[in-house]
């Protein structure tokens, strides 16, 4: 197997971690009080963080614009985090030890958050947190081996496969039916995944 396959297996992997994290956060209000984003982000993260631990054995509303420069600095952010994961892979720096680092800084800037705006969970909202955790942990290492194993322009385009296992967890969980333009938005992602597949 290649490294390119093993890199495109491994986004897919992060993908549908992700996905079952969105999934896991998106159900956690059905079953108690609404939790804000910092304290689901903890929880998110804190999980990634205490498993890497354990492998390492170290001794709310917003208005449109704010929304729109959230997403563009955090895409800027994963564009330059991806860049960084490539060049740190090729170093042969440990997979755990850099997710170990996302993880923690993810975590302890979501606490002050967290702690002011504090919502007690129900016992169902901390397992399916918990998840969150464990499914946002299968994102973190499947990103962080795909980009060791092959550059972002050979294995980023996979990524996109996320908003696919999206559909059909909604679909299987929420009863959400894809419109034709979701349908349309898959076939190009299929598309696209397959043309970067044929450009070797």
């Amino acid at each position: 197997m290649t490294n390119r396959t093993k890199g495109i297996i491994a986004i897919i992997s992060s993908a549908f971690g992700f996905a079952l994290m969105a999934m896991f956060v998106r159900l956690c209000d059905n079953y108690g009080n609404e939790i804000s984003s910092f304290q689901k982000s903890f929880f998110r993260n804190i999980i990634a963080f205490a498993g890497v631990t354990m492998v390492m054995k170290p001794l709310f509303v917003v208005n449109d614009a704010f929304a729109f420069n959230c997403a563009l600095t955090g895409g800027l952010g994963a564009g330059i985090a991806y860049t960084c994961v490539r060049e740190l892979g090729v170093h042969k720096v440990n997979s755990a030890f850099i997710v170990l680092f996302f993880s923690a800084f993810s975590s302890l800037a979501s606490i002050p958050f967290m702690l002011s705006g504090f919502t007690p969970m129900t016992s169902a909202q901390i397992m399916i947190m918990l998840g969150a955790g464990a499914g946002a942990a299968i994102g973190q290492f499947g990103v962080t081996a795909a980009y060791r194993f092959a550059p972002p322009r050979q294995v980023a385009v996979y990524d996109y496969t996320n908003l696919i296992f999206t559909a059909i967890l909604g679909f299987m969980l929420f009863d959400q039916i894809p419109d034709w333009l979701s349908v349309a938005g898959f076939a190009t992602i299929i598309a696209a995944g397959i043309f970067a597949n044929s450009g070797r």
